[in-house]
């Protein structure tokens, strides 16, 4: 596009000053033959704009040029740095290093000063309904699939803290495996130290029993033996004859 004139300058002043949700409505109202089939795009041009405006979000009406350039690569216009200056310099018509969403769409669709400043409004009021009405379809749109989303990620927080609670799990009975193995092998060789000491340790004494037994019979052995008393004859006395 050309450069603002100084007679251009009030009447481009009160379009760019707008928010940009009413640019993109100026330029709907004023270029609708040519622009309908990208309303929906004119909405996701106000709200990114509105995004990236930090101070006024969407009570504001253009960027620095450091969130034009943020703007660009969000659109799928990533150049490098010369390059973008260069295109911002062609943008920025109004020479305030800054651009509205004005000069954005009249750069886009090649619409010079004076055509968007003698873009006819009026009150046609079934191209405002039929604009609004895509505008609310987009929106719908954003909308459901911003729920999605968040369905989505609430679904993937999920499946993190599952995935996250099964690996401690894991990680545990690993641990206690380990302890468990090592706890078997410490047995192990407590067991084979014992078999070593009881092979080191005296034999038991016999039985009491038994003891008592040979005691006995040790001492009968040693009891001086009785000589056997002399056997008495008995003597048969023949009965007295008369």
């Amino acid at each position: 596009m050309s450069k603002v004139t100084a007679e251009q300058a009030q009447a481009w002043e009160d379009i760019v000053s707008r928010k940009y949700a009413d640019q993109a409505i100026w330029f709907l109202n004023g270029f609708w033959e040519e622009v309908k089939g990208d309303a929906e795009n004119f909405w996701m041009y106000a709200e990114l704009f509105a995004e990236l405006d930090e101070a006024k979000k969407a009570d504001g009406n253009e960027l620095d040029e450091f969130w034009s350039h943020k703007f660009l690569e969000r659109i799928g216009k990533t150049m490098t740095v010369i390059k973008m200056r260069e295109e911002f310099r062609t943008i920025d018509v109004d020479f305030n290093k800054k651009m509205s969403m004005t000069e954005f769409l009249g750069y886009t669709y090649h619409k010079t000063i004076q055509q968007i400043i003698d873009a006819p409004q009026g009150n046609n009021q079934e191209l405002i309904d039929a604009a609004q009405a895509q505008v609310d379809a987009a929106q719908s749109a954003v909308d459901e699939m911003v729920a999605k989303l968040e369905v989505a990620t609430q679904k993937a927080n999920e499946a993190k803290a599952a995935a996250e609670a099964a690996a401690k799990a894991a990680e545990a009975a690993a641990v206690a495996e380990a302890n468990a193995n090592k706890a078997a092998k410490e047995s192990a060789l407590l067991q084979k130290l014992l078999r070593r000491l009881l092979k080191l340790l005296p034999r038991p004494p016999k039985l009491q029993s038994r003891q008592k037994r040979r005691t006995r019979l040790l001492l009968l052995s040693c009891r001086p033996r009785r000589r056997p008393l002399p056997t008495r004859r008995l003597l048969l006395r023949r009965p007295r004859t008369t």
